[in-house]
């Protein structure tokens, strides 16, 4: 996907999904993967496909989920729905909620997915109450 080869991309997230159904945390992993692939792809919906699915195989509340579905909710412009997912990111994780925490957790993303990040976080910050903004 990064060498500009979106086709061989799908095609080898296909044959290492394939090869690891029998090993639930490779294939978890291998889909939480490929939806970071597919969101850069711009294949948003897809990209969350597959985040659920990681979710359902992990069995548990992944610490990934909250501002992943966040992120995706926002880029599809479901406005409303990543606000509320990125408050439970910040009650799982208050320093998501600070601009140098948010900042941090952002540091290594791709550039399109920091701006969708930042865009979320802006909104965010403008339905705190007054008082309680960070």
């Amino acid at each position: 996907a990064e060498g500009d080869d979106p086709a061989r991309a799908k095609r080898d997230f296909d044959a290492a999904l394939e090869s690891s159904l029998s090993d639930e945390v490779l294939h978890r992993n291998e889909l939480w993967s490929r939806g970071w692939v597919n969101y850069d792809l711009g294949s948003t919906d897809l990209a969350l496909q597959d985040w659920r699915k990681a979710e359902a195989l992990h069995g548990g509340r992944p610490y990934w989920v909250t501002y992943t579905y966040a992120l995706a909710y926002w880029t599809m412009g479901e406005k409303a729905l990543a606000v509320q997912w990125f408050d439970s990111t910040v009650d799982a994780t208050p320093a998501w909620g600070h601009d140098d925490g948010f900042e941090q957790k952002i540091k290594y993303w791709r550039p399109r997915q920091q701006e969708n990040m930042r865009g979320l976080f802006s909104e965010w910050k403008q339905r705190q109450p007054v008082g309680i903004r960070p």
